[in-house]
């Protein structure tokens, strides 16, 4: 899949199949990353997947939509609980995550409304340290061999103000593009899941 995707950030592009971390500070720095990210995605047709703790749903949804989401803007954009999605019945499996989202995106393209996808999840649910959580960076190189499955931008966003440099190490291994500045980049510290070899989050 090499299809390209406006971002709807510093005007760049993502391609299809891209499993992209971005980092920001604060809740300010998290919305310039997500609205126009969002935002690019109604505009262009596709549909629009956005998990985040705070604000409520509603807010973040008149936050990329400038207003009420229309009948069409809801149809296309779906808004969960980071946590709530992630945390399922109490508890993080990063294989029930995947399937999770498999079965999410294969009903996203069942009926060829949609052509593309996208999704940005807030990550800071993690520091929660709820069970399971022990399979986060697990989680986040297998979702390399997810991503390309769908033609999806995946952006895992994330609060240098909250997470620890040993976890951020972590991210960047990950996670093959990073979104800096404005721009996406190649990750020349990626590791590819075969090669990966997951740790715990530390949380100090």
């Amino acid at each position: 899949m090499s299809a390209s995707l406006d971002i709807g950030v510093g005007g760049v592009a993502a391609r299809a199949g891209d499993h992209i971390c971005g980092f920001f500070t604060g809740s300010r720095g998290r919305d310039e990353m997500l609205v126009p990210f969002m935002r690019a995605g109604l505009q262009a047709g596709e549909k629009c997947i956005c998990l985040v703790d705070s604000p409520d749903p509603g807010a973040v949804a008149a936050s990329i939509c400038t207003a009420a989401p229309t009948p069409d803007q809801a149809e296309q954009l779906d808004i969960q609980s980071a946590t709530g999605a992630y945390v399922r019945d109490g508890l993080f499996a990063a294989a029930g995550m995947i399937d999770f989202l498999d079965e999410t995106m294969a009903e996203v393209f069942e009926d060829g409304r949609f052509t593309s996808a996208r999704a940005a999840g807030d990550m800071s649910w993690v520091l929660k340290r709820p069970p399971g959580a022990e399979e986060f960076f697990a989680y986040e190189s297998a979702i390399n061999h997810f991503a390309p499955r769908y033609p999806q931008v995946l952006l895992c966003l994330y609060d240098l103000d909250q997470f620890g440099a040993s976890m951020l190490m972590e991210v960047i291994k990950t996670h093959p593009k990073m979104l800096l500045e404005g721009m996406v980049v190649e990750n020349p510290y990626y590791v590819a899941p075969d090669e990966y070899q997951a740790v715990e989050p530390s949380y100090e």
